[in-house]
């Protein structure tokens, strides 16, 4: 006799074999009834509102083998505004990586261009078991494809009708995974709200890493606190990990919180692998277990948060926690993950005890915490308080000459640092700068007279201040159509005026160049065909100035004067002048 469990229940058997029904299309109006999966075609099978569960055989049925070569399939409808559960009644035996048996959450077996199904729930081609899987509406599709060589018992399915509850999910930072829609062609999330108790319902965080999602509460319709816990690659591995949690027989609500980092106060250790990247405005912050400040922890939770601290800064935890004692637990770890050393291994000293346990402070700029809660007893958990610690580090200066400076010889990661540099007669400071150890320019500022100030970083910091002579001399150059002049010599940082002076009136000036010794272009202001006068800023070098006329007096030559947007501009027009 076929399929292992009708050796123990032969009377059900018969029964079975009464109220079966081997027609293309079926109306079930009994609890128990047997429906074959069709070798070829498509069978329909429609359950009545008063049957609770019908059986799925191969085509052998409930007493002999499958068929070989066989592709059809059984399309079964629930009664309206309910789902449908699949789960074998006892092991399959099937030809392994032979024959194929394929569950959909649909009412038609239906591929896309690349043969992927679409909202593909199952497909196995191995002997054994499943877990049991939930439609999220009224249909689902079995198909057993067979090749042809062997034939084994094949399997019985139960297929039970159950009612669907809905999902509340409050933001739109947050989706519900489609379960079954991922394919070659489409993966993502359609928000869907309708799960079956026990269906396993995958939330999808879709902020990044800011907004940050701080807290998270799963509640049932009695304001129960659900469990949940990261699913890594749903599906066949497409849309990314989740988080999932156990649909309850009654509606749920699901309020994600997602806060600003650079306005962070709280994070709640949620049972997922997380990494804050905590601003450098932060200072201190506020962290509980997944049930938050005000509710106890959920079981079965695994929750890994990371804080990485700005460059420069060490982290120190402290706070209290209520637990389970031993099998409920905090560990605090070095650097990123839980392979560095373990700073601290936490519980409460008996169950249910307040264990105010210091501080633990890290080496580095980086702390892992792991929070543990097995399948028993929960607590208020966690209230701890993690404070960022700035750390010092040196200042030198690099050589230099013909000045003295002055400045602290270390200060911590954060805060403002005052340079002062003092030349020698005859000299000015020419360039300030910071350099960390490894290699970062550190962006410097002049304040009044001879100060500058910088922002120490994380790490240790040379500056090198450079002096230079003060005084530089003006080489004026007589050009075609006329000359320049002004003062022979100036100090850098300096406003130098040149005047230009046209040869005759069928000249006006055009440009003014003016070059340092170092062959570095000096930007010129105020260079106006009406207006004969410009400046530069002296450079710490001696400079070329070389006018530039033309003989063009008209407006495709190039004379222009824009029209300011407030005030007045005073143009005096030369004689020769034709148009502009």
């Amino acid at each position: 006799m076929k399929k292992g469990f009708h050796v123990l229940f032969v009377f059900v058997l018969l029964a079975l074999l009464i109220s079966s029904a081997w027609a293309s299309d079926v109306s079930v109006t009994a609890n128990g009834t047997g429906v074959n999966v069709p070798c070829s075609g498509r069978s329909t099978v429609y359950i009545n509102t008063n049957v609770s569960y019908i059986y799925v055989y191969d085509d052998g049925g409930p007493s002999a083998n499958y068929s070989n070569s066989c592709s059809g399939y059984l399309s079964i409808t629930a009664p309206y505004g309910k789902a449908l559960k699949v789960e074998p009644y006892n092991d399959m035996v099937i030809e392994n990586n032979r024959d194929t048996l394929r569950i959909l959450n649909s009412e038609f077996m239906r591929t896309d261009w690349s043969g992927y199904y679409l909202e593909s729930m199952l497909e196995t081609r191995s002997s054994g078991s499943f877990d049991p899987l939930y439609t999220t509406g009224t249909h689902m599709a079995i198909q057993f494809a067979t090749d042809g060589s062997i034939t084994n018992s094949g399997f019985v399915l139960k297929v039970s009708v159950v009612s669907l509850y809905t999902v509340s999910l409050s933001s739109s930072s947050m989706h519900i995974w489609d379960p079954y829609l991922i394919n070659s062609v489409r993966v993502g999330y359609d928000d869907y709200n309708d799960f079956a108790a026990g269906a396993k319902v995958s939330l999808y965080d879709g902020s990044g890493s800011s907004p940050f999602l701080t807290s998270l509460k799963i509640k049932d319709a009695s304001g129960n606190l659900l469990p949940f816990k990261e699913v890594k690659k749903i599906g066949d591995g497409y849309g990314g990990d989740s988080l999932q949690f156990t649909m309850p027989s009654s509606n749920v609500t699901v309020t994600p919180t997602y806060t600003s980092l650079s306005n962070l106060s709280s994070v709640d250790m949620l049972c997922r692998t997380a990494t804050l990247n905590i601003p450098s405005n932060i200072s201190s912050f506020k962290i509980y277990d997944n049930g938050g400040s005000s509710e106890n922890y959920t079981n079965n939770c695994d929750a890994y948060l990371t804080l990485n601290a700005p460059k420069g800064y060490k982290i120190n935890l402290s706070g209290s926690m209520v637990t389970e004692h031993v099998a409920d637990f905090l560990r605090v770890y070095e650097g990123a993950g839980t392979s560095g050393t373990k700073l601290a291994d936490l519980t409460s000293a008996t169950t249910g005890s307040l264990y105010n346990f210091g501080t633990v402070s890290s080496n580095g700029n980086v702390m892992t915490l792991y929070f543990r809660t097995d399948a028993s007893q929960i607590y208020s958990g966690l209230n701890l308080t993690a404070s960022l610690v700035a750390q010092s580090f040196s200042i030198s200066k690099a050589s230099y000459s013909n000045g003295t400076v002055t400045v602290a010889s270390s200060a911590k990661t954060g805060s403002s640092v005052t340079i002062t540099a003092t030349p020698n007669s005859g000299y000015a400071v020419k360039s300030m700068t910071a350099t960390t150890a490894s290699g970062t320019n550190v962006s410097v500022t002049k304040s009044s007279g001879n100060t500058w100030t910088f922002t120490m970083p994380g790490e240790n910091v040379t500056i090198k201040p450079v002096f230079a002579k003060d005084t530089y001399t003006i080489t004026y150059i007589t050009a075609t159509g006329g000359s320049a002049s002004g003062v022979s010599s100036a100090k850098a940082g300096n406003t130098v005026s040149v005047t230009a002076t046209p040869s005759n009136s069928s000249y006006l000036l055009k440009d003014i160049n003016v070059v340092s010794s170092e062959n570095m272009t000096v930007d010129v202001t105020s260079v106006k065909w009406y207006n004969n006068t410009s400046t530069f800023i002296m450079p710490f070098s001696d400079v070329t100035v070389t006018p530039v006329f033309t003989n063009n007096l008209t407006a495709d030559g190039g004379l222009y004067i824009d029209m300011p947007k407030t005030g007045t501009v005073n143009a005096s027009i030369p004689a020769g002048v034709k148009s502009f």
